[in-house]
């Protein structure tokens, strides 16, 4: 990779509101380590939040707004903008962060080695109650910053791992939470890509693109000099996902990380796990229709390592 490579910002965002302007103002500020450009991909936004950034930012040389023709998901959106950015790096930022000055420096540099496939920033948590206008994000204590993931047992969805007794560098991780991450365009080019078949609006990416890395011989890492701000969605606290959140696309999407990676003794343990919960057989039955088995087919010609690996690695509960 370069000695400074250029960077795209890719931002998904779906009814924001002010704090979609509140994330493109501070990349725009705070990322100036590298050269840089922002795509924003508006997921068909009603509440004008996309439409008022792209008139925004018209005429600013570094801001590119695209509505999507179709919903996408935050998967989908994430792909549509990997595919349209001209960077040497790919990082993408969820739509509702707080990336201080300097940043992107430690986000990229585990890129430079050249086996290394995800970058993690070290996420903190925003009070439910949003971002501030200021420069100070309102803090949150519910829980202790987010450094990476493992899974949850059979149900392939990530948790966070314990924020105590990390190393003061870059640290290898099981699973990067994909709101703030980074990839070179060689290493997910070399390892496929974002896949295509996660049913939206979200669930299952970031495990599937983590394991995936790691079987198919790279590495993915958490970067503490990296600390970004993150708003968490609470229903409770009058901040709701802007997303149906349908239980079938997320039974198909964990089920499908499972019978990408996993033998099959562990796939049967998953399978037991959802079967059994709403929409089970027609989800099953989607998924064995789709592409996953011949993509299974194609992932193990080009791994290197198989999930006995991985989970004996990182001491994961299967």
């Amino acid at each position: 990779m370069n000695s400074n490579p250029t960077v795209s910002i890719v931002v998904p965002t779906k009814n924001e509101g002010d704090d979609l302007e509140y994330t493109i103002h501070h990349l725009l500020a705070n990322s100036s380590s590298h050269e840089f450009e922002i795509i924003v991909i508006d997921d068909l936004s009603s509440d004008g939040s996309g439409a008022d950034a792209a008139i925004r930012y018209v005429s600013h040389p570094a801001v590119t707004v695209v509505r999507a023709e179709e919903w996408l998901g935050i998967g989908g959106a994430r792909r549509l903008g990997a595919s349209l950015a001209q960077g040497d790096v790919i990082a993408q930022v969820d739509s509702h962060t707080f990336c201080p000055d300097g940043w992107l420096a430690p986000l990229v540099e585990p890129l430079r080695w050249a086996d290394v496939a995800v970058v993690q920033a070290t996420i903190r948590s925003m009070a439910a109650e949003g971002l501030t206008e200021g420069d100070t994000p309102i803090p949150s204590s519910e829980s202790p910053p987010g450094v990476g993931m493992t899974l949850n047992g059979f149900s392939m969805e990530g948790k966070w791992i314990p924020y105590s007794n990390r190393p003061a560098g870059p640290f290898e991780i099981p699973i990067a939470a994909c709101g703030i991450h980074a990839t070179s365009r060689v290493s997910l080019d070399a390892i496929g890509g974002y896949d295509d078949g996660m049913l939206p609006p979200f669930g299952g990416e970031q495990e599937e693109l983590s394991i995936r890395a790691w079987l198919m011989g790279y590495r993915v890492m958490s970067v503490p000099g990296c600390e970004v701000w993150h708003k968490y969605r609470d229903s409770a606290a009058g901040n709701p996902v802007p997303y149906e959140m349908p239980l079938y696309s997320r039974y198909h999407n964990y089920l499908r990380v499972a019978l990408l990676h996993f033998s099959w003794e562990r796939i049967g343990e998953t399978v037991k796990h959802y079967m059994g919960k709403p929409e089970f057989d027609r989800t099953f039955e989607e998924l064995m229709l789709s592409d996953v088995l011949e993509r299974r087919q194609w992932l193990e010609t080009m791994r290197v390592r198989d999930d006995d690996w991985w989970v004996s690695k990182f001491g994961v509960t299967l």
